[in-house]
C-alpha cells in the first residue's frame, strides 16, 4: 500500500520509510534529513473529551467515539422563593437528573495505526509523569 510521488519519494503507510532514488546511480539512499510540513484542514477543530466508547468493525478496523460525559441540562427547574424574594432551593427539574454522553467525534483506525497512536499517548503520559516528579 505504498504511494509513489513524482519526485521519487516513497512513503509506505503500513511501515513508514523514506527512500530517495538517485537517478544517476540507480540506487536507493536514505536521506539524512527531511522537512515535514504541517497544514491544517479547513474543517480542523479541537474537541473536548473525557471518555471513549468503541470496538472492532466488521472489516477489522477499530472505531472509537470520543464523548463528553455530564449531567444533562434540564429544560425547566422549579425553585422555592424565599420571603426576601431571593431564589431558594431547587424543588424539581424536568427532565430529572440524567447522565448524558454527548458524542463529539468518531475515528476509524487500522489496528496498526491504533497501536501506534496508543504508543504515542503512553509516551506523552510518561513524559508528563516524569516532569511531575522533578
Amino acid at each position: 500500500m505504498a504511494q509513489e510521488i513524482q519526485i521519487g519519494l516513497t512513503i509506505s503507510v503500513k511501515e513508514p520509510s523514506i527512500r530517495v532514488m538517485d537517478e544517476k546511480l540507480k540506487k536507493e539512499e536514505i536521506p539524512k534529513e527531511i522537512d515535514i510540513q504541517y497544514d491544517f484542514d479547513p474543517s480542523y477543530r479541537i474537541v473536548a473529551a473525557n471518555g471513549v466508547y468503541g470496538g472492532i468493525t466488521p472489516r477489522g478496523d477499530m472505531k472509537i467515539d470520543f464523548f463528553v460525559e455530564s449531567l444533562d441540562v434540564p429544560h425547566q427547574v422549579r425553585n422555592k422563593v424565599l420571603p426576601d424574594g431571593k431564589l431558594g432551593e431547587e424543588i424539581s427539574r424536568s427532565p430529572g437528573k440524567r447522565l448524558v454522553r454527548r458524542l463529539q467525534v468518531g475515528l476509524i483506525l487500522s489496528i496498526n495505526d491504533a497501536g501506534r497512536i496508543a504508543d504515542f499517548i503512553k509516551q506523552r503520559i510518561e513524559l508528563v509523569k516524569a516532569k511531575a516528579k522533578e
